[in-house]
């Protein structure tokens, strides 16, 4: 089940566009950290790759930067 959501917040981080949608990124992956508390640190490393591979995009950094505080 992990791997399936791993996946998808993966592919969803290319498609995301706008502050609305990087919050529901983010909550998502919040949500399945406090569900799933296995893949809080793979979870954790996705934000961070998001975070290296668009700089250009502050808003999704601001709300990507909320699963690294978890």
């Amino acid at each position: 089940m992990l791997a399936l959501y791993l996946s998808e917040f993966e592919c969803a981080g290319d498609y995301v566009n706008g502050r609305s949608q990087y919050a529901d990124l983010s909550r998502k992956m919040i949500r399945v950290m406090k569900d799933l508390p296995e893949g809080k640190e793979k979870i954790q490393s996705i934000a961070r790759k998001l975070i290296a591979k668009y700089p250009k995009r502050p808003a999704m950094i601001d709300e990507l930067n909320k699963v690294l505080e978890k």
